[in-house]
């Protein structure tokens, strides 16, 4: 038997339109009653998908930013592999990010 369901979001737990069905939620928390323990893993970055957490009323391990943050299901950082600030000022240069609009910088500078 399984003892652990890892997953994404997208075409996963959340539907095309970016949402999480009623029957997706009925399913998780019945697989977790029955004793599975589930893993959040996405590129998302953690704000965003703390909410989904909430709306599936579980407590998940969430793997977010690509793996660079894990939170337990206790809310705590696990683990944090931050971009040190000089790559993070170099990379937000103008020179870099450019004037024709064709690059977009997401950049989170909370502690989550």
């Amino acid at each position: 038997m399984y003892k652990v369901i890892a997953t994404d979001l997208d075409g996963m737990l959340l539907n095309a339109d970016h949402q999480v069905d009623p029957f997706t939620v009925a399913t998780v928390r019945k697989l977790e009653s029955d004793g599975l323990r589930f893993v959040i893993a996405t590129g998302c970055h953690y704000c965003d998908v703390a909410g989904i957490r909430k709306l599936l009323g579980i407590d998940p391990y969430l793997i977010t930013s690509n793996g660079a943050r894990i939170h337990a299901p206790d809310h705590t950082v696990t683990h944090a592999d931050d971009l040190p600030p000089a790559i993070v000022k170099r990379l937000v240069q103008p020179e870099i990010v450019g004037t024709h609009g064709r690059v977009i910088v997401n950049l989170f500078a909370d502690q989550t």
